[in-house]
């Protein structure tokens, strides 16, 4: 990864105007202040390679906290913030605390940038030149998926057959803060991220030089992870083709040393995209949270993940060790990656009627999780029975990936997949269940009350 000493000077001074004055006078003073230090492409770059803002916990914690992947005791909770125990028991509440308001904020500084560099290029005549199509094509890349993101937590799920016409995200297409934000309809919300992405493609280079840029690859995973959340099958599948057909590598677990505090480094072969949302004490095992009974369950033996992933908590059960981050479990790994895309195609595959193209992806997969001594190739001809194994494949791969959330979302549509999450916290003896319905309301989380009486948008 780049590292943020190499970025020039001008970028400092308006990331640490970012950090000093917030999200919003950042924006109120980007005008007059980045039109006149912003004179070149490279300047242009450097704002797009400006990591901490860009790749590092610019995506909402909100996309892990209400999945069934962990759980916690009613001591471990009740150590926790007010907002924090209300999460848990799937209360959600406007009034985050400080320092969780980066959800909102942070998430919404790629999309400024973005905007930044795409204006920018505007006034420097730039946006046909070869250089200046790739950056643009970054910059989008960065806008729609920011947007994506934010949608999954702030927005009900896209409905395929639907009018999709209830509230959307804001969607900012400008830097100018003086804008109102106001709330897109669902429909406007995904129609714009497939825009910006799809304009991506075009313009992005096959190679970009590191994992933390986006690439026509990364392009393409995006639009895989997208298409699936909308159940547009067809579209996610293609588009899942394309990425591989750039970058498939995969991570063979016989060949890694299972036993290492963190398994997986940083920007490994199977990273397409690297990023990270940003962390909550929900998820960490130093406050008592360890992964769900169900879903460590899950796994058989042989299952190299079981060693790769999981980290004994004594007698309080199993932490997750195995983050894509490369160090501690604190963090989110929100970017790309080949064994999500792969998953991806399985699945289409499976719904497409298309048994012996999912099993090739399905085996594929395992055949690099699973110990070379007990592997077996599924053999599965029904497509129905070999979906369930693949949406079984897609919970146990892709843990703190924040995937869960969206599937979760989706699957809840299907009769033969809708799940109640039930959380139980004992207390003196007395067990109390907290469950979360399907295609609930709250599948939908609350903004931040700051935010809503800042901007006068509507609340969910």
């Amino acid at each position: 990864m780049k590292l943020l000493n190499k970025i020039k000077y001008y970028v400092l001074g308006i990331i640490c105007t970012m950090t000093a004055t917030g999200c919003e006078e950042f924006l109120d003073q980007r005008i007059s202040h980045s039109s006149k230090v912003a004179s070149s492409l490279s300047d242009l770059q450097a704002l797009l390679d400006a990591e901490n803002f860009i790749n590092l916990g610019g995506y909402p914690f909100l996309l892990e906290v209400g999945t069934d992947d962990y759980q916690m005791d009613h001591n471990s909770l009740g150590n926790l913030t007010a907002f924090d125990q209300s999460t848990y028991k799937f209360i959600w509440t406007d009034l985050y605390p400080p320092v969780y308001l980066g959800v909102w904020v942070n998430s919404y500084k790629p999309i400024s940038i973005s905007n930044i560099v795409m204006e920018s290029l505007e006034k420097m005549g730039q946006t046909e030149s070869a250089a200046g199509r790739n950056i643009r094509g970054q910059a989008l890349f960065h806008r729609a998926f920011g947007h994506f993101m934010l949608a999954q937590v702030f927005c009900l799920p896209y409905d395929k057959d639907g009018t999709n016409a209830g509230l959307g995200i804001p969607l900012r297409h400008s830097s100018d803060a003086n804008i109102n934000s106001q709330r897109s309809t669902i429909k406007e919300t995904y129609d714009d991220i497939l825009k910006d992405m799809n304009e991506a493609v075009v313009l992005l280079n096959e190679t970009n030089g590191y994992l933390s840029r986006p690439n026509t690859a990364s392009a393409y995973a995006a639009l895989s992870r997208i298409y699936l959340a909308m159940e547009l099958y067809d579209e996610s599948e293609r588009a899942a083709t394309a990425c591989l057909a750039r970058q498939n590598t995969l991570i063979d677990l016989n060949t890694i040393d299972l036993g290492a505090n963190y398994p997986y480094n940083a920007m490994n072969v199977e990273t397409i995209f690297f990023a990270c949302g940003s962390g909550s004490s929900l998820l960490s095992p130093s406050r008592g949270s360890v992964v769900s009974t169900e879903l460590y369950n899950l796994f058989e033996p042989g299952d190299l993940r079981l060693q790769s992933y999981f980290r004994s908590e004594g007698d309080n059960g199993y932490s997750f060790k195995g983050n894509y981050m490369g160090f501690g479990s604190g963090t989110i790994f929100s970017g790309l990656t080949t064994s999500e895309v792969l998953l991806n195609r399985a699945e289409c595959y499976a719904r497409g009627r298309e048994s012996a193209k999912a099993r090739a992806d399905l085996n594929r997969l395992l055949i690099n999780r699973i110990d070379k001594a007990s592997f077996k190739p599924v053999d599965e001809d029904d497509t129905d029975v070999l979906l369930k194994l693949i949406l079984d494949e897609r919970r146990k791969e892709l843990i703190n990936r924040s995937i869960r959330w969206l599937d979760l979302r989706r699957l809840n549509k299907d009769e033969r997949f809708k799940k109640t999450i039930v959380r139980t916290l004992v207390d003196q003896g007395v067990s109390k269940e907290y469950k979360l319905l399907p295609n609930s309301e709250s599948y939908v989380f609350k903004i931040p009350k700051d935010v809503i009486d800042i901007t006068g948008m509507h609340q969910n």
